[in-house]
């Protein structure tokens, strides 16, 4: 699936490559988005993406996640 990033410095590029996936820590990771610790056993979104060629794996706490998703929705409402 490809979407648009809006991180990016070039709003509006296509990622080639976008996949967001649910895990289960069996380490402990920080969250992308609020630098907190994802402690072992927490859900994490894993996103996987590539772009002009390279390659980003970023690892978003549960609530991070789900704010994300709401933000997303709260636009596509306006």
């Amino acid at each position: 699936m490809s979407i648009e990033c809006y991180c990016e410095p070039s709003v509006g590029e296509v990622c080639p490559v976008w996949l967001e996936t649910w895990h289960k820590a069996r380490k402990p990771h920080l969250c992308v988005e609020c630098g907190e610790p994802i402690k072992v056993g927490d859900r994490y979104q894993r996103t996987f993406s590539v772009f002009e060629g390279g390659v980003t794996i970023y690892k978003t706490c549960e609530f991070c996640a789900h704010e994300w998703d709401r933000v997303f929705r709260e636009m596509d409402m306006e």
